[in-house]
């Protein structure tokens, strides 16, 4: 089954406004060196980048 742009990044921002960032940084803490970089990470960061995102047809 094949999705549109907009439906994916319909899809993208739902999930991203449903998250709970804080628990997401959580998770990933360990795994990051520099920890200082996940401050930047919130809903408007991801919704950012999902803006910037780029489909082939």
């Amino acid at each position: 089954m094949a999705i549109t742009k907009n439906q994916l990044l319909e899809l993208l921002y739902t999930k991203i406004s449903s998250t709970k960032i804080e628990n997401v940084k959580e998770d990933v803490f360990r795994f990051v060196r520099n920890q200082n970089e996940l401050e930047i990470w919130s809903r408007e960061y991801f919704k950012t980048l999902v803006e910037n995102i780029k489909v082939d047809k």
